[in-house]
Parts: structure tokens; sequence; C-alpha cells
């Protein structure tokens, strides 16, 4: 088995990377919406703020860069703009409403503890039939 160790760096990078974004900060004078200039583009969710580096299966690495889809924009461009519906998407036939790098900054801090919880355990119990339910229980309540 391959050691989660580096993995659970490659979170901690990532999750330091998130948290410098600027992509949805608010700034003083710049509306979500304009009446005259519509919606400000530095707000609205395009494609690639839909990707991350975390792939679904674990046993997969944590990738290089974001290229892995995690949602689809709930529309298509509108015709006078130039990107989606702000905090909006469709992910595994739910629509998702938040922030997305805020939520992209939490599923990968449940995502570093699910392995950190697996790294400090394997030796503990890893042929136990209760582990794998103790895993279970403990990465829903984290990834909720």
């Amino acid at each position: 088995m391959r050691s989660f160790a580096p993995e659970i760096e490659k979170l901690n990078i990532y999750v330091s990377e998130l948290a410098r974004s600027k992509r949805f900060v608010d700034k003083p004078g710049t509306p979500l919406y304009d009446p005259h200039f519509g919606w400000n583009p530095l707000y609205r969710i395009t494609g690639k703020d839909l990707l991350t580096k975390i792939p679904l299966n674990p046993f997969e690495e944590i990738h290089a860069k974001a290229d892995i889809p995690f949602g689809q924009p709930l529309t298509d461009p509108d015709d006078d703009t130039h990107s989606y519906m702000p905090f909006t998407w469709f992910q595994h036939n739910a629509r998702i409403a938040v922030h997305p790098i805020n939520y992209e900054i939490e599923r990968a801090h449940a995502i570093r503890k699910i392995y950190q919880w697996v790294f400090d355990n394997f030796e503990k119990g890893w042929v136990k039939e209760d582990y794998w339910d103790e895993a279970r229980k403990k990465a829903s309540n984290w990834w909720r």
C-alpha cells in the first residue's frame, strides 16, 4: 500500500493555495451585479472553478494540478455575459449553492482527515472487521 504521508502533505499545500486565492474576494465598489454592466465576472463560476486535484478514487495519487471536474455549471453562459451563474452548480444530481473555493477547502480538509486517520491507525487494526465500519462513520461525519 502506498504511503499516505506524501498525499497528506500535498493536501496541506493545496489547502494553503486555496486559502490565499483572491478569486471571489468582495471588494468595495465591485458589486455582484451592476445594472449598467451586468454580472461581475470576478464573482461568477466558470468550469475552471469546478476542478480539483483530489481524485474520486482514494487509491489514486493527488494530481499535480487541478484537472478533475467535481461539479458542472448550472447553465451555459448567458448571451450577454462572459461566464456562469454565481455560486450554484449541479454535483451528483444535487444543486450546490456555495462559495466554490470554501467548498473545495472543506472538501480537502475532510479528505485530509480521512488520510490522516488511516495513516495513524494503519498498524493498529487494518485487518479488523470493525476498522472499516469505524472509518466509514468518521469519514461520513467529516464530509458533512
